[in-house]
């Protein structure tokens, strides 16, 4: 009986210091495991697009002398340039990607996908997949410009930068509330539908009609 007691003080003890401990949450949290498909995608998108695998993009140096990086303001000029007609032309916020599976890559990489066992199940079937099929949209009025580079190579229908005065400048508030979330301008397909989510909230009045307040001697009471 008192191996019994002393057993069951054991386990009751071991339980709350695993409770205490809390729950280990395996893995990489899944927005930023989407975050890095996404970037993953746009990067070899474009390096389809382009022909190039990013090797010419050098402005940063470093000082022989000193070993300090230093900015070649040519090259990061001309770099800007390419970099920001394939930030703007195209909405990458609104990418669509399919994977397909793991033995249309490698075939010396077919065992080790096998074995890749991720917690975010979105991130496993992206990391074990052998090949992917993107479709991004193009920013509209960049339609032109997109299909000029794809003609001749060069962006921004071959010319300068567009001013700010021009109907293909973005401006970097609208980048910034894109990669937000910031609505568009969509357009609703289908019939509406209801959708119920968990709260925390309780309900105290008897009807589903929300309390209102009126002003009353310079203080704020309930109406109804």
């Amino acid at each position: 009986m008192a191996y019994k007691a002393r057993l069951q003080e054991y386990d009751e003890k071991l339980a709350r210091h695993k409770l205490e401990g809390g729950i280990i949450i395996q893995g990489t949290n899944p927005t930023a495991n989407l975050n890095v498909i996404k970037s993953e995608l746009k990067k070899h998108s474009i390096s389809v697009l382009t022909a190039q695998h990013y090797d010419l993009f050098n402005s940063i140096t470093r000082k022989p002398w000193t070993g300090r990086p230093e900015i070649n303001l040519y090259e990061a000029e001309a770099e800007g340039a390419y970099v920001r007609f394939f930030e703007q032309a195209f909405e990458w916020d609104q990418i669509i990607y399919i994977t397909y599976p793991y033995f249309w890559g490698d075939k010396s990489n077919w065992v080790k996908k096998l074995t890749i066992n991720d917690p975010d199940p979105v991130f496993d079937e992206f990391l074990k997949s052998g090949f992917a099929r993107v479709v991004v949209p193009a920013r509209p009025g960049f339609e032109g410009a997109i299909d000029h580079f794809m003609r001749f190579g060069v962006p921004w229908n071959g010319g300068p930068l567009p001013p700010i005065t021009s109907d293909v400048y973005v401006p970097i508030a609208d980048e910034l509330a894109e990669r937000a979330g910031r609505p568009q301008g969509e357009t609703p397909q289908g019939d509406t539908w209801e959708v119920v989510l968990p709260t925390t909230l309780v309900k105290l009045r008897g009807d589903d009609n929300l309390p209102t307040w009126k002003k009353d001697g310079g203080k704020w009471v309930l109406n109804n």
